[in-house]
């Protein structure tokens, strides 16, 4: 098995766990006083909204940020948002993109573009730092709306409004065609677009919901991680946030002529003339995902696609360059970063060793004998499927991070690298895993829920202490660029010279270029 760029999909996948009133008058109905279930109506640019409070916090859902983009709309950039009489509610989630899994909660529909807004009850004079959510699953599923992004444990005490945002996936948001049709020039980043006009929406009306459009973070894991730092080189986005955090996901994006050919599979796969896009517009949006998805087996794409699955795609308009290839974007050059990723990310990927052996040396070659004494040195428990879960995690997602970081240090924004260690035992194993996704009720304070999201996961004071840490570092770094806070020990910036990492866990510590003799072997190696 060979990790290629466009397996990124596949691992991402395996390893999963389980709008304006001042601000006077938005204190006055957010005020610590308003009972759940209360009214809250918000005026924005195109029109009020109607939200609710709920467990202290006042929360609207289903906010449309953009116009129809079904029909004649399909693959072009987001249209514009109508305005609306009367007040809209805003007390559902907004339907999710088409895509193949999962079908349950809120229904899909071409039309997805919402954001969904959580700001806290507490009577402050100033506008608050915006926390902008990107969720993951890859490009091709996932929503804002999801129950684990629900908002509420992260602003209460945080002082941040939080907004989550749902936008076009998989071919409605990624398929490229403008080597067919110049009309369609920007439709590989489609989603990405639908992205910049949320925070477009964000800038014009945050200030109605307390938030500060002059301060916001961008922040997303795998997929969502991914996100972030494509935004980062996106002139349409420029001056639109402020700070960057990407978690398990500093995807690089896919070049235009490699996103080509893939759209030319999925014309064969539907039985259409190859280019004919007014037939491709004419097909069933689910039908349309379902014959463009990737499937995967252990040896990579079995059927379908001869090319990459879903990314951004370098179109020279929407996206111009690769955002970390060769070099950080100078547009976003004074955004500070936090980078970084989970220890073991994809669990035990196979353990079979006779494979997981030929599976390093395709990567490895003659330092494959070199690579594993390494990882002995760091983990010396560690059986040889524990390595290889390892192996992955670093060439697919720590090392990706360590790239981007390297190539942002020469910017002037500082830089922070961490690490999330971590994680529980697994069913039959040995060692405790930091599995991939297994930060998220960390990052959002929800450990009332964790054990439902993490199998064997048990919630103390030593846990509770470090979801409060890991939170607080995010919006304090939201609040002021640097994610040093009374609780957590000293965090210093990344460079090259000492490669300062936080790693998070029960015990939080910095350690100097972790992994030092791994990292060095995977760098003279060519990138997957």
């Amino acid at each position: 098995m060979t990790i290629h760029r466009r397996d990124f999909i596949k691992t991402v996948g395996a390893g999963c766990i389980g709008a304006g009133i001042g601000l006077s008058s938005a204190v006055k109905v957010f005020g610590s006083d308003a009972a759940d279930d209360e009214a809250v109506i918000v005026d924005t640019k195109y029109g009020k909204l109607k939200g609710r409070m709920n467990r202290g916090c006042a929360v609207f859902k289903g906010v449309p940020y953009a116009g129809p983009s079904d029909g004649d709309n399909r693959f072009l950039p987001p249209t514009p948002l109508a305005p609306w009489a009367g007040i809209r509610e805003a007390i559902v989630y907004g339907p999710k993109s088409y895509q193949s899994v999962p079908k349950t909660g809120v229904g899909m529909s071409e039309n997805c573009q919402f954001v969904d807004i959580w700001a806290p009850t507490i009577k402050s004079s100033r506008k608050l730092p915006v926390m902008f959510w990107c969720h993951g699953g890859g490009f091709t599923s996932g929503a804002g709306s999801d129950p684990f992004f629900n908002g509420r444990d992260m602003v209460k005490n945080g002082e941040v409004v939080l907004v989550t945002v749902t936008h076009r996936l998989g071919a409605l948001g990624f398929l490229y065609l403008g080597h067919l049709d110049k009309k369609y020039a920007q439709s590989g980043n489609a989603g990405m677009l639908d992205i910049v006009a949320a925070l477009q929406w964000v800038r014009e009306n945050i200030a109605g919901f307390g938030g500060d459009p002059g301060n916001v973070t961008l922040f997303g894991q795998s997929g969502g991680g991914g996100k972030v730092t494509t935004l980062l080189g996106m002139p349409s986005a420029t001056g639109l946030f402020h700070k960057a955090i990407s978690q398990s996901g500093a995807f690089f994006a896919a070049p235009s002529e490699e996103a080509g050919k893939s759209t030319d599979d999925i014309f064969r796969n539907l039985g259409i003339k190859p280019g004919d896009i007014a037939a491709l517009l004419k097909v069933a949006p689910m039908t349309l995902i379902e014959k463009s998805s990737v499937p995967f087996s252990a040896d990579g794409p079995s059927s379908g696609r001869s090319g990459i699955g879903f990314l951004p795609v370098v179109d020279g308009l929407a996206l111009p360059n690769d955002p970390y290839d060769p070099v950080a974007p100078a547009m976003s050059a004074n955004i500070p970063l936090i980078i970084g990723s989970n220890k073991d990310e994809m669990g035990r990927a196979m353990t079979d060793e006779k494979l997981i052996l030929d599976a390093i040396r395709k990567r490895a070659g003659d330092k494959t004998d070199q690579l594993i004494a390494a990882y002995k040195k760091y983990y010396p428990d560690y059986s040889l499927p524990d390595i290889y879960s390892v192996f992955v995690a670093d060439t697919v997602f720590h090392m990706a991070a360590i790239r981007a970081a390297e190539r942002k240090v020469a910017q002037p924004a500082p830089v922070y690298m961490y690490r999330f260690d971590y994680g529980v035992v697994p069913p039959g194993g040995a060692n405790p895993r930091s599995a991939h996704s297994m930060e998220l009720p960390f990052v959002f304070n929800h450990t009332s829920i964790m054990p439902q999201f993490i199998r064997g996961a048990v919630v103390n004071d030593e846990v509770i202490s470090l979801a409060r840490n890991m939170s607080m570092a995010w919006m304090t770094f939201a609040h002021h660029g640097n994610p040093n806070h009374t609780g957590l020990i000293h965090w210093p910036t990344y460079d090259l010279k000492d490669r300062a990492t936080m790693v998070f866990n029960l015990e939080c510590q910095v350690q100097i270029d972790p992994l030092k003799d791994v990292r060095e072997i995977l760098t003279g190696l060519p990138p997957p």
